[in-house]
């Protein structure tokens, strides 16, 4: 709620649409969204699924999508003011691709496992990245990105398979199939949000 809160005030929401996919949710996410999408029409929108996982989540969403350019964010990502212009004028500029930027949320304690991730770029390895406008398709994380929808058709959205077989890195299969198509992956560092 706070998250969905956060983004209804970006700078620009009201020319969008943002499309909600509860992946079996076992808490009052349903009557939140319900309430969001009646106080906000034509912006809100959602359904639901049961523990597809997130690709199949992701690939929900996409076919709901009337819009362009799709931008992910995770149920925990707080963007920051500035998002949406920065990842359209990203777009803009010939990438096919826009990956935003995450930072841990300040108020997370700083844990052991935090900080293994961080020194090892098992998570927001930004800093790791050579050349923003050459990004390799093993930095792209689904939690912050925009792509244009065209795009994300053609090869095919994501790839169901890894959430049958309960895996992780369907993004890196995705943004691999983008890559491989001839898309231009980038990493914006003005699209920024926090997790």
């Amino acid at each position: 709620e706070k998250a969905l809160a956060a983004m209804l005030g970006i700078d620009g929401i009201a020319d969008c649409e943002i499309i909600v996919v509860d992946d079996g949710s076992t808490d009052a996410t349903p009557a939140v969204l319900e309430g969001l999408a009646a106080r906000h029409p034509g912006i809100v929108r959602f359904t639901r699924r049961q523990n597809a996982g997130p690709g199949v989540a992701r690939n929900t969403g996409l076919g709901m999508a009337r819009r362009e350019r799709i931008l992910f964010l995770d149920d925990d990502v707080f963007p920051e003011p500035g998002l949406l212009r920065a990842h359209a004028r990203f777009l803009d500029q010939g990438f096919d691709l826009s990956q935003g930027v995450l930072t841990w949320h300040p108020d997370l304690a700083d844990t052991w496992l935090m900080r293994y991730m961080d020194a090892h770029g098992m998570q927001f390895a930004f800093d790791r990245v050579e050349n923003d406008e050459e990004l390799s398709y093993l930095y792209v994380y689904t939690a912050n990105l925009a792509v244009k929808a065209e795009k994300i058709r053609e090869v095919g959205g994501f790839d169901s398979a890894f959430a049958a077989k309960r895996y992780a890195f369907e993004d890196t299969a995705f943004a691999y199939a983008l890559k491989m198509a001839g898309c231009r992956l980038g990493l914006n560092r003005e699209a920024r949000a926090v997790h």
